[in-house]
């Protein structure tokens, strides 16, 4: 119990480094990632005849919440820590897989592995993982009417499905994206679950902002909603 300690204290002592008995190949940790979906972390790497793995530990953000000992019985142990659901019936030594991510399991994720004596080789790798929540549907146009007379003023506001991050809102006159002065952002609203609602304005005098000022109602407004990575939605409205 004692040597393996004063062993573990050396392996957190010695220099990181590559070498000839042990060489990491490949670190693979998704980003960006869906909450609540089933997330696979892995950390391979090359052995040298006759050398063999100690230990390798999963960090997050620098706090221990993985680890596989191949001589030891059980050989995983893991540390509880905010966000993070291992599912220690489907890890192993080269991959930890996370149950039902949410937002808050985002964050640097760092793979070390060890060799034993004499060699006490230690490698490792990292990436910073992103956690989005999606849309659960379109944005929401408000306030437009079916007709308007020339010159009267136009004032609609488009507001998007809670996600995160927030969505992106643009929005379109006719096919081409409306001049900024026309447009108003508002702040970004947070709800207490982490989640985020964008909302924006368009305001102008029918007649101005179009291009056919003799029939009002066949102009067409498009509202476009563009959520980073993943998501893209047009909601169109005739006004």
């Amino acid at each position: 119990m004692v040597g393996d300690a004063l062993l573990l204290a050396l392996l957190l002592l010695a220099p990181v480094r590559d070498s000839a008995c042990l060489r990491m190949t490949k670190v693979k940790i998704p980003s960006p990632v869906q909450a609540g979906t089933r997330v696979m972390l892995s950390c391979f790497f090359d052995l040298a005849w006759g050398e063999r793995v100690y230990i390798v530990n999963w960090y997050r953000n620098g706090k221990e919440f993985y680890r596989f000992s191949p001589s030891e019985s059980p050989s995983i142990q893991t540390f509880s820590r905010p966000g993070i659901f291992v599912d220690t019936f489907a890890s192993n030594m080269t991959t930890v897989v996370l149950r039902s991510v949410p937002l808050n399991s985002a964050g640097r994720y760092r793979c070390e592995i060890a060799t034993e004596a004499p060699s006490y080789v230690t490698v490792h790798g990292q990436r910073y993982m992103s956690v989005v929540d999606l849309p659960s549907e379109g944005p929401k146009i408000a306030g437009a009417r079916d007709l308007y007379r020339i010159g009267e003023p136009v004032s609609i506001n488009c507001t998007s499905a809670r996600s995160r991050p927030a969505a992106s809102l643009t929005w379109y006159i006719n096919g081409e994206q409306a001049d900024p002065s026309l447009v108003e952002d508002y702040p970004i609203h947070r709800h207490m679950d982490g989640l985020e609602t964008s909302k924006i304005s368009l305001k102008f005098g029918c007649g101005t902002a179009t291009s056919d000022t003799a029939v009002v109602s066949r102009s067409r407004v498009l509202q476009t909603c563009v959520f980073p990575v993943f998501y893209t939605v047009a909601v169109e409205d005739w006004t």
